[in-house]
């Protein structure tokens, strides 16, 4: 029988998402649940908006789903994600088929449910870290898409609840921690340390003297510090850069 610390010290051990993505499958699969969604907001949003940039997103549901579902922006329609960013605890799949049979689903939710059966989702649970304190919202949404009857899932969630929350919790917790920087916001080591001298106070004439450059070349290195990190001022680049692990590190 697994203990809490044997639960916990695994991810504690594992230094990159990879790796942490891996285990945590493992971990999963023998509960029952193959496939496995995860997005998980990196830091706290004052309009309770939630930018991809600042979002962990994990997916093994395949590249046909993840275009459909976040490139297509699907997921701003769909029902368990709904449930997730303002519920915490578990709801098995079965809530959208009810609300379905009971025409309580709108055209858009309707097409992402049938799209997701056309997949192979079919059965599964939706997870939700979701923390009313710090607005720090995680959900799952784990496919156990080889059986064929959701009873069944039931089943398997009701026997492992307590060791999947707790395996979900402590990913959710590491993965926070290592850097995950979206392709294309990658900083230079430059544009890094300009923005960690301005999260320190710095004026550009501080950092130009600073750093032995020029005032025009550290003004540029913020501005596309900025286009990279696709923020609109330089105090937005350094929450967002000190969030994806890029600075202070």
């Amino acid at each position: 029988m697994q203990t809490p610390i044997s639960i916990v010290e695994p991810y504690l051990s594992i230094r990159d998402a990879a790796g942490l993505w891996s285990k945590l499958h493992e971990d999963v699969e023998q509960c029952g649940f193959r496939r496995i969604f995860y997005a998980g907001a990196r830091r706290r949003s004052a309009n309770h908006d939630h930018s991809p940039d600042d979002t962990i997103v994990k997916s093994s549901y395949g590249e046909e789903f993840d275009r459909f579902f976040i490139d297509g922006n699907a997921f701003t329609s769909d029902v368990n994600t709904q449930w997730a960013l303002y519920s915490e605890g578990a709801v098995s799949w079965d809530l959208t088929r009810r609300l379905k049979s009971r025409g309580q689903l709108n055209p858009r939710q309707v097409e992402i449910h049938d799209r997701c059966n056309d997949l192979g989702l079919v059965n599964g649970y939706t997870v939700s870290l979701g923390s009313r304190s710090t607005g720090l919202v995680s959900g799952y949404g784990l496919s156990a898409d080889d059986m064929s009857e959701q009873a069944e899932v039931d089943r398997i969630w009701s026997r492992n609840r307590s060791l999947l929350l707790s395996t979900l919790s402590i990913f959710d917790l590491v993965i926070r921690l290592v850097p995950d920087i979206p392709n294309g916001s990658e900083l230079t080591k430059r544009q890094g340390e300009v923005l960690e001298w301005a999260g320190d106070g710095k004026t550009i004439d501080d950092i130009a003297e600073i750093m032995g450059l020029h005032r025009s070349t550290v003004a540029k290195h913020m501005s596309d510090a900025r286009a990279r990190l696709r923020v609109a001022n330089t105090l937005q680049a350094v929450v967002r850069a000190t969030v994806q692990g890029q600075i202070y590190r």
